[in-house]
């Protein structure tokens, strides 16, 4: 991963050389390749050259020293499998994005809406009794009526400051498998300006830990 070229000139002419020694490159052998004495990159004619000065005297000889070391992009692929190698270990199994859909206006703002809730497993386990809690704001009440195929909810609670929570259990999951599930929301007043939509909460069991 690391290679060192000594070149040796001699100036055979009988005045002195200064023009320096240009020596073809690439792009990847930029980041990676230094020179004693100190040389630049530049381009030309679509290539790229490291163009290193000289100054040898008539009759005189000189040695440039040329080091391509690709230790650091090794070190760097290496942290870039550790790092991803940890992610996959210990990201969640489960995910959930929330979207809002079939946004209705009256008056200029938002009266009613569809939230569609896309709970997904992609670990290699099949997942067991997977709570899906949700939260409407107190500006909005959950309307009557589910859509055909979606999940019941196990549980409906009003609170005070917190509003509605309604809970949803999906009783298996497959690997690689989603579920959705939706709801509409109509709110008291037509809502406007931002509205935004609180988190969904996701509990589960996995491999004896308790996830949320």
């Amino acid at each position: 991963l690391k290679t060192v070229e000594d070149i040796t000139l001699n100036n055979i002419g009988n005045v002195q050389y200064t023009e320096g020694i240009k020596i073809e490159s690439s792009l990847i052998q930029t980041l990676f390749t230094s020179s004693r004495p100190k040389g630049k990159f530049i381009k030309e004619d679509e290539k790229r050259y490291l163009i290193v000065p000289v100054d040898i005297a008539p009759g005189g000889t000189t040695t440039i020293q040329i080091t391509k070391n690709y230790v650091t992009l090794l070190i760097i692929i290496a942290l870039v499998a550790i790092i991803l190698g940890l992610y996959y270990l210990f990201r969640s199994p489960v995910t959930a994005r929330k979207t809002a859909a079939n946004i209705s206006l009256k008056e200029g703002g938002v009266s009613e809406l569809k939230i569609v809730l896309n709970v997904s497993n992609r670990s290699n386990n099949k997942l067991r009794n997977i709570e899906v809690i949700d939260r409407i704001p107190n500006i909005a009440d959950l309307e009557k009526g589910l859509t055909i195929g979606t999940l019941h909810p196990t549980k409906i609670l009003k609170h005070e400051r917190k509003g509605t929570i309604i809970k949803w259990v999906i009783d298996n999951l497959d690997a690689g498998d989603e579920r959705v599930i939706s709801y509409k929301i109509k709110s008291h007043l037509s809502i406007l300006g931002e509205f935004s939509l609180t988190p969904t909460i996701v509990k589960f069991n996995f491999k004896g830990k308790e996830i949320i």
